[in-house]
């Protein structure tokens, strides 16, 4: 914060004020993500994943972290899929100024590869298909319905993980 001496009509010619909103923070945080490969241990291969880049700011980091919780707020190991849930957010958050519509935004996962990824990926994420079931109207589901709304599940739960985390970033910003 700057001393109240030094402002004045020049300071706020040179320095403007800013209004700090969570669109502002998720397109700044968007731009902070890159996608990087790795050796997959399962395959050999290179895969990719996202990550925040080197040298970013400390509140990123919060963010993402509060994006691993799960619904009973307890931490999960870094996760490459929780990862690529949180750009989805806040590329959904950073497009969107309409809050009640900013989630029909996320980016959707529809090939067969990435939802078998996905749910093999964690050893717990059968929950969000048995919650998908419910949802859906039982056991006599399409599977792949499942798994998709699965998934679906999952990326809105982190979705709203990280608003939460940005309006309080924006409350403390404000503060």
């Amino acid at each position: 914060m700057v001393d109240e001496k030094y402002r004045g009509a020049a300071f706020e010619t040179v320095f403007p004020q800013v209004e700090v909103t969570v669109q502002s923070l998720a397109q700044e945080m968007s731009r902070a993500f890159e996608t990087r490969k790795r050796r997959s241990v399962d395959t050999g291969a290179d895969a990719e994943y996202v990550v925040l880049k080197d040298g970013s700011p400390e509140w990123m980091t919060d963010v993402c972290h509060k994006a691993h919780q799960d619904e009973i707020g307890e931490a999960m190991l870094p996760d490459d899929w929780r990862y690529r849930f949180i750009e989805d957010a806040v590329d959904a958050l950073a497009e969107c100024e309409i809050e009640d519509d900013q989630d029909g935004h996320l980016r959707e996962y529809v090939y067969t590869h990435d939802l078998t990824g996905w749910l093999h990926s964690r050893n717990d994420r059968y929950g969000y298909c048995d919650d998908a079931l419910q949802e859906l109207g039982g056991p006599d589901q399409d599977f792949l319905a499942t798994l998709s709304r699965g998934l679906w599940i999952e990326q809105q739960e982190v979705f709203y993980l990280v608003l939460q985390a940005l309006k309080e970033r924006v409350e403390e910003l404000e503060g």
